[in-house]
């Protein structure tokens, strides 16, 4: 028998249950978990809808009608190796028993065509199907992962409670700041140097930090913007150039040309961690020419943003959410070869995951939260 928390519906707290341990899927595995991460969006899946604005709102079930209540929630885990199932995996022979591994979630149905190509976020089955969204997930002593090629070792570098991060807080990090790279690449080329815009200093926007100071050009400046000053020190502590503390009260003009300011000109990148209507109008108003601007958070509402911005300032918008396959291996191999230990963590056990989702609806964790099992 093993324990997990499961969510009965919408907005309700979840509830320790048990079970029987599952047997491995024939080409997969069952994972013991030693960590799982507890996410921003796992509050956007309990509460079942995204604030479209205009009194407009979207459910899950309306993307993935098999999208159903109750749900194991926890889409960043880690753990051992517990029991490998029995038909060979051409893609994933070569786990122990008792080896560390990180699984990648977002693994779609695995059998339509976008999954086999290796970006399951396009699979239109991906929300029933991910681990920890759809599929039971690692708010669980166990979890079964149908195929074992969404399993990874853990690197040497990568300490166990750091790994739960590679399959979504650092992966989306990691594919927001690939987003920018051209656009900072190319002003790097025209002027020598560069700002990249960070909005919002939680455990994504400190993720983004580390891995900007990795993978982006020397020459790059790294700004962060967000309501805390306590999270903007940390933000600096892990190397931002550039803090600007911004007021909820403040119009969105008052915001630009406080941002402005605080840049000593405009951003020639920027991505969007919040993703409220005045940090989106905000990122747009700061943009050099020619830049890109990113927007992942999933807060909600509209803007209205100025329709001649685009052509003349030549922007380009794009949407990011989470990572391909590709990327995850790639962030493995970055995070192991920089050392980079991400955020801090503050560790939880399992029956205070309600307490968790509570203090991260106040803002009130500086860093990233993870439950922590026993061996």
């Amino acid at each position: 028998m093993y324990r997990y928390m499961e969510v009965p519906g919408p907005r309700q707290r979840m509830v320790l249950k048990e079970k029987a341990i599952p047997a491995p899927p024939p080409t997969g595995m069952v994972v013991k978990v030693k960590y799982a991460g507890v996410c921003h969006s796992d509050l956007h899946m309990q509460d079942d809808d995204v604030e479209l604005g205009e009194g407009k709102t979207i459910r899950k079930g309306d993307v993935d009608p098999d999208y159903k209540f109750p749900l194991v929630f926890g889409h960043e885990i880690s753990g051992t190796v517990y029991a490998i199932g029995e038909s060979k995996n051409p893609d994933a022979d070569t786990f122990e028993i008792g080896e560390r591994v990180v699984v990648f979630t977002f693994c779609g149905c695995t059998e339509c065509a976008f999954c086999r190509m290796g970006d399951n976020r396009w699979c239109a089955k991906a929300l029933s199907n991910n681990i920890g969204l759809g599929a039971e997930g690692g708010f669980a002593e166990y979890v079964s992962v149908k195929n074992r090629a969404y399993v990874s070792k853990v690197p040497a570098n990568v300490p166990m409670e750091v790994a739960p991060m590679m399959s979504c807080g650092a992966l989306t990090a990691y594919n927001g700041i690939e987003s920018v790279k051209e656009s900072i690449k190319k002003w790097i080329n025209w002027k020598g140097s560069a700002t990249v815009l960070i909005i919002g200093a939680g455990g994504l926007g400190l993720w983004a930090v580390m891995l900007s100071r990795a993978v982006l050009p020397k020459e790059t400046r790294i700004a962060v913007a967000d309501l805390s000053a306590d999270k903007l020190e940390t933000a600096k502590e892990n190397g931002a150039d550039i803090t600007v503390l911004l007021d909820i009260k403040d119009d969105i003009d008052t915001t630009t040309e406080k941002t402005k300011k605080a840049l000593g000109g405009l951003a020639e990148s920027s991505i969007d961690f919040v993703g409220a209507p005045n940090t989106l109008k905000c990122a747009i108003n700061v943009s050099a020419k020619g830049a890109t601007v990113a927007v992942v958070g999933l807060f909600g509402g509209s803007a209205t943003i100025p329709v001649p911005y685009f052509p003349m300032k030549i922007l380009k918008v794009v949407g990011i959410y989470t990572g391909s396959t590709l990327q995850f291996k790639e962030l493995l191999a970055v995070v192991d070869e920089n050392k980079i230990i991400g955020p801090k963590i503050f560790k939880y056990r399992l029956e205070e995951v309600n307490e968790v989702f509570e203090n991260l609806r106040k803002g009130e964790i500086n860093g990233r939260a993870v439950l922590e099992f026993d061996d």
